[in-house]
């Protein structure tokens, strides 16, 4: 498989979606490895790893807990699919959304069944009506 496909499957054990955008994925991979390298490189190696048979995300955080180093980055992977942003390696600076594309495809939206603020498909005052 491809990084590309890689990122993808491992973005959907780890957030719980199986419906991801390839182009989003393509977007946060690109971002994730500007601020985290080697980091995203060896995620992506280990994960190539992981047994095929069995649950692969009992088999990915058995990868995790022998790759602490790993866990930082895998907590931006999800935070970045869930808010569209992500810290940096500094531990301080926040990486925020690339695109309108990647703003709207948050899942945190889907989690808390809102819009994102400044989009909506309805006129005003249509959540009163919901």
């Amino acid at each position: 498989m491809t990084d590309a496909e890689d990122f993808l499957a491992i973005s959907r054990i780890l957030t719980g979606e199986s419906e991801l955008p390839m182009g989003v994925a393509e977007a946060y991979r690109a971002r994730l490895e500007r601020a985290y390298p080697a980091q995203v490189t060896a995620l992506l190696e280990e994960f190539r790893k992981l047994p095929h048979e069995g649950n692969r995300g009992d088999h990915l955080e058995a990868a995790l807990e022998q790759r602490p180093e790993l866990v930082p980055l895998a907590k931006e992977l999800i935070t970045v699919w869930y808010l569209s942003q992500f810290t940096l390696a500094d531990g301080k600076t926040q990486d925020g959304p690339g695109s309108v594309e990647e703003y709207r495809s948050g899942l945190l939206w889907k989690v808390i069944e809102a819009h994102p603020p400044g989009v909506s498909a309805g006129p005003y005052g249509y959540w009163e009506f919901r």
